[in-house]
C-alpha cells in the first residue's frame, strides 16, 4: 500500500509539473499579447448576443493520463532497480 501511495505522489508530481508549465506558458502568452483593435470588429457576425454563465468542460483525460504515466514510471523504475544490483 505504501508503494502505491508513493507512486500516486509521483503521478501527482507529474501533474504539478504540467500545471506549472501551463501557468508559465499562459503568463508569457499574456505578456506578449498585443490586441488588434482596428481589425477586431470588422465582422460583427462573430460577436455573441448572450453571455455564457456555465461552461461545462470535458473529461480531464490529460490529467488522468499524466497520473497513470507517473504511476507507471514509478513501477518501471522500481522494477529496473530491482534487477540491477547497486554497487
Amino acid at each position: 500500500m505504501r508503494s502505491f501511495l508513493f507512486s500516486l505522489s509521483v503521478g501527482g508530481a507529474f501533474l504539478a509539473i504540467y500545471y506549472v508549465f501551463q501557468i508559465i506558458s499562459e503568463f508569457y502568452q499574456t505578456v506578449d499579447y498585443t490586441p488588434d483593435v482596428m481589425n477586431s470588429y470588422k465582422e460583427v457576425e462573430q460577436l455573441k448576443n448572450h453571455a455564457d454563465f456555465a461552461v461545462v468542460q470535458g473529461f480531464p483525460i490529460i490529467e488522468i493520463m499524466l497520473l497513470v504515466l507517473g504511476v507507471a514510471t514509478y513501477y518501471i523504475v522500481r522494477a529496473i532497480r530491482a534487477r540491477k544490483p547497486i554497487v
